[in-house]
């Protein structure tokens, strides 16, 4: 398993097209999982049309029960194409309402059993947190 993390260092011009491009152009063969957990919210769910009724929300509703590294798939959704995705949030607000889930989000993404990568948004953003 490998995870990728992608930021910036100020602002995040270009973290969500860097992440995609990467996740779409995944080695034939090896199971992808794209993750939008920019804490501003996420891009991709509006760029392709899509509503978000699973993604990260979701996933941070499960987590306060438990969560084994399988259940994540249970929140993805797919980008034309197949890639799948964990759509992000709509906001920091829900980033910080869910503070507390992040450790056992990470965890199950960390325990996959395919490559994750991962759009993380600013890193100036994780700070003022």
């Amino acid at each position: 398993m490998t995870l990728i993390a992608l930021a910036s260092i100020k602002g995040s011009p270009g973290v969500t097209t860097a992440a995609l491009a990467m996740a779409a152009s995944w080695p034939t063969g090896r199971q992808v999982l794209l993750v939008e957990a920019d804490p501003f919210g996420g891009d991709l769910a509006p760029r392709y049309g899509k509503a978000a009724t699973g993604g990260l929300a979701s996933l941070f509703a499960a987590a306060r029960r438990s969560l084994r590294p399988e259940d994540v798939w249970d929140h993805v959704d797919h980008l034309p194409g197949g890639l799948p995705v964990l759509f992000g949030l709509t906001g920091m607000h829900q980033a910080v309402a869910n503070e507390k889930a992040w450790p056992v989000v990470v965890g199950a993404l960390g325990d996959q059993d395919g490559d994750v990568v991962v759009d993380v948004g600013s890193a100036s953003s994780w700070r003022r947190r």
